[in-house]
């Protein structure tokens, strides 16, 4: 499927393209529900997000907004792997609509994406009551996921060793990679049997990804079982149960409900930075928010950033 590309469009227009579409305020009285033609916005959004023939699309009934006036309309294309959902705020003539955030002044703004980050057990490393929590989203084949993972378990660490909180969470892109998902797989019944090793499978397996391959990927399992004293019937039992596979595809669906769709994807306190940041970026974005955290959510934080302030959103 076609990666989602991030804007900040917000147009009245015949379903333009833009930004997730995640409703963040209270549900608004709305008009009467817009006469959509639902033939129409499937046709549409084939052509706006270039979903061929094999991708199945499902346009849901409109249901009231925060946005008066307006209803909420849900389009979602799958395949047999993956999901990509696109959020649309149609106008009572069923004929425009727009995309983007809706906000709630008064709140949060990514109130949203830090209670479905919450959810579920995953594994990480840093303190628990840390101020800056980061998820990454990531795919154990990804090459850009190995530069990634080395920040992560390097600089970040180094740098910030009490301040940030790190939680990894599985994204194997099947259609693309064809080892990934065995070893998301292998990985959670790792974590399972033994915590501590989690993190000591996550740096080996990444580092000898070029090696790896579906031909010799439970070879190299077995041999990373026996090098750290875990029991082979065990985990070999583990990957053939259902519980590991569903604790990987509920992180795959976390992504998806909130638009990931491609790896590493980075999270610093529910803000998502763009696919693939580089380690300035994230340090960046993590040293905005240990600012902010010592100034306070409530207080107007003339927050800086490598020497200069921080520029409004």
């Amino acid at each position: 499927m076609a990666r989602i590309v991030w804007s900040c469009i917000i147009l009245l227009t015949a379903f333009h393209s833009g930004a997730w579409g995640q409703e963040r305020a209270g549900t608004a009285r709305s008009a009467d529900p817009p006469r959509l033609d639902k033939n129409a916005l499937e046709s549409y959004a084939r052509y706006l997000y270039m979903w061929g023939p094999r991708i199945r699309i499902r346009v849901y009934d409109p249901e009231p907004s925060a946005l008066p006036a307006l209803y909420k309309v849900r389009v979602v294309g799958a395949t047999d792997y993956t999901q990509e959902e696109h959020v649309f705020y149609v106008a009572p003539d069923g004929r425009r609509a727009f995309q983007g955030p809706v906000y709630d002044l008064a709140g949060d703004p990514f109130e949203a994406e830090r209670t479905v980050l919450a959810a579920g057990r995953y594994p990480s490393y840093g303190p628990v009551n840390a101020p800056v929590h980061v998820v990454v989203f990531f795919d154990f084949q990804c090459e850009a996921c190995g530069e990634h993972s080395r920040a992560l378990r390097g600089e970040l660490r180094h740098d910030y060793p009490n301040e940030v909180r790190v939680t990894a969470r599985e994204l194997p892109l099947v259609e693309l990679h064809d080892w990934a998902k065995t070893a998301s797989i292998a990985g959670r019944c790792v974590y399972q049997e033994r915590e501590d090793a989690y993190w000591l499978f996550y740096d080996w397996i990444f580092g000898r990804q070029s090696t790896t391959s579906a031909g010799n990927i439970q070879s190299a399992l077995h041999e990373f079982w026996t090098l750290n004293g875990l029991n082979r019937e065990r985990m070999e039992s583990c990957m053939q149960s259902p519980a590991a596979a569903r604790a990987v595809d509920d992180s795959v669906a976390a992504a998806h409900a909130l638009s990931v769709n491609g790896t590493p994807s980075t999270f610093v306190n529910g803000r998502r930075l763009r696919d693939g940041a580089s380690w300035r970026e994230l340090k960046r974005a993590i040293d905005f928010a240990l600012q902010r955290s010592k100034a306070g959510p409530n207080a107007d934080c003339n927050c800086t950033v490598e020497g200069r302030a921080a520029e409004p959103k």
